[in-house]
């Protein structure tokens, strides 16, 4: 929710890049970032193992940094099914 979030103070920027991780990697070591925070994904168990993470890959990328990942509420995941 980029509304929010510059509701929120947050500083709002758009990325570029095929490699969503790679991007994200990228940009954290640019800009020296500590600590990260993640959604957790909709996507389901089997395809993400399949697909593979981009949280997984970012944090391959970037062991550095700690990663925090929030959880959605129990209502949004059941929907996500």
């Amino acid at each position: 929710n980029i509304n929010l979030a510059k509701e929120l103070g947050a500083t709002v920027v758009q990325l570029e890049g095929t490699d969503v991780a790679e991007a994200l990697a990228r940009f954290a070591r640019e800009r020296n970032i500590t600590h990260a925070v993640f959604g957790r994904t909709r996507m389901p168990a089997w395809r993400e193992r399949l697909a593979g993470s981009v949280l997984d890959r970012f944090m391959r990328l970037v062991p550095e940094i700690d990663v925090v990942v929030v959880g959605t509420s129990r209502d949004a995941s059941e929907g996500a099914s």
